[in-house]
């Protein structure tokens, strides 16, 4: 199975608390995923890198910096930014999520958006509330890859390709793991490149 290190890494940190208060103006997550989507009929290598930067958001650096990670590198991504921005899913509280684009000097080629939470599915469940919240945003989900009734509670994978008005369409992978102790984590991903859809395994097959 791929499971993302980015999102392991926020689970072993123990970035499952409520969001801390901050100045940060809630976003639709809607609004923050069709930031990162190409204009419909505009072809490219790679978005720019200034796309996501009308959102407020507080980016960790004013420009993309270089990738030093070696799962990342491997992958063919040599910069990348990071920022921190409240995102609400629906009409659940708004979290303070981590985005990441990655890429290369042709632009952005990968979209991470990742957060904590606690595993109390009757209060919160990923699988629903994100395919929800984009769906009552106007946004177009077809499944694509994984089957929602076989991933599990507590770690799975779902492929959707997701489509926003005047935007191209893209994938969207959903990725959440929970641990023994109810800790959980999920990373919503806009992936631009098929081959990586090639390594996503379903936890239900």
């Amino acid at each position: 199975m791929l499971i993302s290190p980015v999102l392991l890494v926020g689970l072993v940190a123990g970035v499952t608390a409520p969001p801390s208060p901050t100045s940060l103006t809630p976003v639709p997550l809607g609004r923050v995923l069709s930031a990162f989507l190409a204009d419909s009929g505009v072809a490219s290598r790679g978005l720019d890198w200034t796309h996501g930067n009308a959102l407020p958001i507080t980016w960790k650096s004013k420009a993309p910096v270089a990738v030093t990670e070696t799962w990342l590198t491997s992958q063919g991504y040599t910069q990348q930014r990071t920022a921190t921005v409240m995102v609400t899913i629906g009409a659940d509280s708004a979290r303070e999520m981590t985005l990441t684009p990655l890429g290369t000097a042709a632009g952005i080629q990968h979209l991470s958006l990742s957060f904590g939470y606690q595993g109390n599915f009757d209060a919160f469940n990923p699988k629903s509330a994100v395919t929800a919240a984009l769906a009552a945003e106007g946004m177009t989900l077809t499944l694509l890859k994984c089957d929602p009734a076989a991933e599990g509670t507590m770690f799975g994978n779902l492929v959707y390709v997701l489509k926003a008005p005047g935007k191209t369409a893209s994938a969207l992978h959903l990725l959440w793991n929970c641990t023994g102790t109810g800790d959980c984590g999920m990373e919503m991903a806009l992936i631009y490149r098929r081959a990586e859809l090639t390594k996503i395994e379903c936890a239900g097959s």
